[in-house]
């Protein structure tokens, strides 16, 4: 499943009426005061370590403004105003975290010029890394950019007729350059994958990627940052076809992905050194990991793989052959399509589903549409139309019941929900203050666990390594961590420390299981 840690909000504006029945939620803060049309009009959130950072746009006069926040009103500030002034968008994009500090382009009028900047939080400490343009003649947006170390990946074609190719930077302008030029020319040794998927992955302190071997093709490729460390593992499709593996996945310490082997996309997996085939005659189509497993759609069914040919296997009486919408700690959600001859010609249904056959079912509308990866404890959050009124959108949770399914705000201009510090936030058009960043109001959701409660995981905050230490513990700790959009990143089972250092920077909560309890616990990667 594709998932990105930066959330664009709509910020569409109008003559619309609307109301906020529901007490719980409430404005987080009016950055613009006034009542409707005074918006500030949220477009971005990003989480850095303890702080979120918000991206807002003035109606009317279009400067993009830059604001940080530690989760409360008082401490909400504004860093840069008037980042740039045009009416375009796409023109600020948050891209990155790196040692405490946020990385962002900016894009100007004529499209090719853009810029990389960083901040610190301060108005002082914002300053422009470099000028990452590229131009008419040739080369290539700066795009997928991935933290690794004290380094930040990207692809990039410089001006002159350059393709697309690794670049790094290390927040400094001499410190921006090419990592390899793999296929020099204008073809470029990086595939792009689109907004979508994920062409590059950290995995063991290396990058992975879809790199051009010297046919042109791209192949499962690997680098530690350097020209001398940038290398083909393997040709997963011998021959003129390139296998342009995609849907990277990591799990039990091992890199899963997807690969083409000329008429349709298989499983693979990978330790760094050589891959492994894990399917043959299946299509596999969305993947993602849950439950200590990978699930993929197989065409026609919901699959998993414990990383074996033998143990991937079809999960019996499921039918799949849409996308993965959403996931709880403890369900799956996902989507079949089922064409018919006659209008509308083809009737969605909605499973919930555990990874096993009994517990697999189906589920309603309301609750398949208010899956989401934005997820807070056993709750998911989104926003979505109701009908295919634009006046109807509505801010939704769920645990994947028809119970734990409402809307629990209706308005207008909602965006994308966010989580951060515990705590929902998202826009939110309300006629007393216009369009501004709105919240649930209180943590709910994920408890903490305290020394005296029989748990705990330190050093914390850590620049990776923690250690479990569990009380009376009955049998082995079996440790799962999630990031703040509810996805597993590690899993480690038998071992009282784990290993963080190849994640991003940022909030991070720990579930562990010692056969007796389980204890969950929120820590901070820096």
């Amino acid at each position: 499943m594709k998932k990105i840690t930066t959330l664009f909000l709509s910020a569409a504006i109008g003559g619309f009426l609307f109301s906020n029945t529901l007490g719980a939620q409430q404005l987080f803060k009016d950055l613009l005061p006034g009542p409707h049309p005074a918006s500030s009009n949220p477009l971005q959130y990003m989480n850095v370590g303890s702080s979120m950072y918000i991206v807002t746009w003035q109606s009317g006069y279009y400067p993009y403004k830059l604001w940080i926040t530690d989760g409360t009103a008082a401490n909400t500030t504004l860093v840069k105003d008037s980042i740039i002034t045009t009416n375009l968008g796409d023109r600020v994009e948050m891209v990155a975290s790196m040692n405490n500090y946020m990385y962002y382009i900016v894009r100007q009028n004529d499209g090719y010029t853009q810029e990389l900047w960083k901040t610190d939080g301060t108005t002082a400490g914002t300053t422009l890394v470099t000028d990452i343009s590229y131009s008419t003649s040739g080369g290539w947006p700066a795009q997928n950019f991935i933290t690794m170390g004290n380094e930040i990946f990207f692809q990039h074609g410089a001006p002159g007729g350059h393709g697309r190719e690794l670049w790094k930077t290390d927040g400094t302008a001499a410190g921006t350059v090419e990592v390899i030029d793999l296929d020099p020319g204008s073809s470029g040794g990086s595939q792009y994958a689109g907004m979508d998927n994920r062409p590059m992955v950290v995995y063991n302190g290396k990058l992975y990627f879809s790199g051009a071997t010297s046919l042109g093709n791209y192949e499962l490729f690997s680098s530690d940052g350097t020209a001398a460390g940038t290398a083909l593992i393997q040709e997963l499709t011998p021959g003129v076809s390139g296998s342009e593996p995609d849907d990277w996945e990591t799990l039990n310490n091992e890199l899963y992905f997807t690969a083409d082997n000329g008429s349709y996309n298989e499983l693979w997996k990978t330790d760094g050194v050589t891959a492994t085939k894990l399917t043959t005659s299946t299509v596999v189509g969305a993947v993602t990991s849950f439950s200590n497993a990978i699930y993929f759609n197989g065409g026609t069914n919901l699959w998993k793989s414990d990383g074996t040919v033998a143990g991937t296997v079809v999960v019996p009486g499921t039918t799949m052959s849409d996308d993965f919408t959403g996931a709880t700690p403890t369900y799956l959600f996902f989507g079949n399509a089922q064409f018919i001859p006659t209008p509308p010609y083809y009737i969605y249904s909605y499973f919930r589903s555990d990874g096993t056959a009994a517990g697999t079912i189906s589920v309603p509308y309301d609750v398949a549409k208010s899956a989401s990866y934005n997820v807070l404890g056993n709750d998911m959050y989104i926003t979505r139309l109701d009908s295919g009124s634009f006046t109807n959108v509505g801010v939704w949770k769920s645990d994947g019941t028809v119970a734990g399914t409402s809307k629990i705000l209706v308005g207008y201009g909602t965006g994308f929900c966010h989580v951060f510090n515990n705590d929902v936030f998202f826009s939110n058009i309300d006629p007393a203050t216009g369009g501004e960043p709105w919240h649930l109001g209180a943590p709910v959701g994920i408890p903490s666990v305290a020394a005296e409660t029989g748990g705990r995981i330190y050093p914390n905050p850590s620049f990776g390594v923690f250690t479990v230490k569990i009380k009376n513990a009955v049998s082995d700790m079996n440790v799962e961590v999630y990031d703040m959009m509810g996805k597993k990143v590690l899993t480690v089972h038998g071992t009282d420390s784990f290993d963080l250092s190849t994640v991003a920077k940022g909030i991070y909560f720990v579930q562990v299981k010692d056969g007796k309890e389980n204890y969950t616990q929120k820590i901070v990667v820096q």
